[in-house]
């Protein structure tokens, strides 16, 4: 009978073949490096991140050496079922202080994956858009206080795995969203896809940037910081611009980069 292991890898295998995934990577990653991905956009729920980083066999044949961890939210490790489905797929958590360990205690090559859109992102992903937040530089400080490089990372195709009732399609949806962030602190996208709740079968790409080298410093200026950010939208930028072509020909707009939710 098939180990738990070996039924998560079948699962994997299958989500990527369902969305004819592919991970493509522009440059060799150093193994003997530590490194911080920022994967973007966050989409409904992050598929993208099923068959790319999450896929343990496949990404360790595109960056041989690395052990790299999604984190997530701790509310996930909180709710019954859903916490050991993360414990499955051997996320962390977004903490400081666990991206501090994972990024320093757990040797060369250990590399951590953030989602830096967050929820109120997902409000955003809609058919034929890639518009993102990105005001957040908490991920930019946590890089340098741990000597970890910042890779960038895009996924076309997430933003287009279901429709979602937005204000102008339906105006009464934006009071649902103010109500639902008054009691949560944040809102979920009304969406349907295929067979309702199941996401469209969309090609999906993962495209991996070149590293963004930054200087350890254990209380960086918020100069540095900002200076360091900026690197990190141009890079974002550039690498839409450079795979939109083949990834993303049914675009009704290109990318789009916002500092907060409007």
């Amino acid at each position: 009978m098939p180990c738990r292991s070996e039924k998560l890898i079948y699962t994997l295998r299958e989500c990527r073949d369902y969305f004819e995934a592919e991970f493509v990577k522009t440059v060799d990653l150093d193994p003997s490096k530590n490194y911080l991905f920022g994967s973007h956009p966050h989409g409904v729920y992050c598929y993208g991140l099923l068959p790319s980083f999450i896929s343990t066999r496949s990404l360790r044949k595109v960056f041989p050496g690395l052990n790299v961890r999604i984190s997530t939210l701790d509310v996930n490790w909180f709710i019954p079922f859903w916490r050991e489905i993360q414990i499955a797929f051997g996320t962390c958590s977004v903490s400081r202080k666990s991206l501090e360990h994972v990024l320093t205690k757990m040797g060369p090559g250990a590399s951590v994956v953030i989602v830096v859109g967050g929820a109120a992102e997902a409000l955003r992903a809609r058919k034929g858009t890639n518009d993102i937040l990105l005001g957040r530089k908490g991920f930019v400080k946590v890089a340098i206080q741990t000597g970890a490089s910042l890779v960038p990372t895009f996924t076309f195709g997430e933003n287009d795995l279901y429709h979602q009732l937005t204000p102008e399609t339906w105006p009464p949806i934006a009071s649902f969203h103010t109500w639902m962030k008054k009691k949560l602190t944040f809102s979920v996208p009304l969406i349907w896809g295929a067979f309702w709740f199941f996401p469209r079968k969309v090609k999906m790409a993962v495209v991996a940037g070149a590293p963004i080298e930054v200087e350890k410093q254990a209380d960086p200026s918020d100069e540095y910081i900002n200076e360091i950010h900026k690197q990190y939208v141009k890079a974002l930028e550039e690498l839409y611009d450079a795979h939109k072509e083949r990834f993303a020909k049914g675009r009704r707009r290109d990318l789009k980069i916002f500092d907060a939710l409007e």
